[in-house]
């Protein structure tokens, strides 16, 4: 199949060109004057999102997610982190056990893993996390965290514990 479409590329810019593709796989692009039908660009990156669509990371199901992920297509987001808050271990790990069994039978997956956002932030900076969720690092509750999958956690560097975490994390 080929079609006009406006290429929006971060390193070539903006242009018209006519994209051929087979099987849902682009095999020339050639760049042309015209009217483009349509848009060309790389799919948008999502590392922090709590939710969407009635979906809340913290109590998301499997089929939440599979339904999160599809509708998050439609808007342009090929990758995402589900993003937790401030919460114990024991919900952080719940999270964990979701995505992960997620992740395992869905390889190809746009879900990319998880972003624990706290509960190791600067309370003076919180935000809308939940306070009594807030607290130091150790070094024992971080091992009692499964880190599977988790590509992002949001830390306060100059929270007690921080240093001692890096190795670990």
């Amino acid at each position: 199949m080929v079609e006009t479409v406006l290429v929006v590329d971060p390193e070539d810019g903006e242009y018209t060109a006519k994209v051929s593709w087979n099987e849902n796989r682009i095999v020339s692009v050639e760049r042309v004057c015209g009217n483009p039908d349509s848009i060309l660009m790389p799919g948008f990156v999502d590392v922090h999102t709590h939710g969407a669509f009635g979906i809340n990371s913290m109590t998301m199901s499997y089929g939440d997610i599979e339904n999160w992920e599809k509708q998050l297509y439609a808007e342009g987001v090929t990758c995402f982190l589900p993003t937790t808050v401030s919460a114990y271990a024991e919900e952080m790990n719940g999270v964990n056990r979701v995505v992960s069994e997620y992740l395992s039978d869905n390889p190809a997956s746009s879900v990319s893993g998880l972003h624990f956002e706290g509960p190791f932030v600067n309370i003076a900076k919180k935000g809308s996390q939940n306070p009594s969720r807030i607290r130091q690092a150790t070094i024992e509750e971080l091992k009692s965290i499964s880190l599977n999958n988790v590509l992002l956690m949001t830390m306060a560097p100059e929270i007690a514990g921080f240093e001692a975490a890096l190795p670990l994390l």
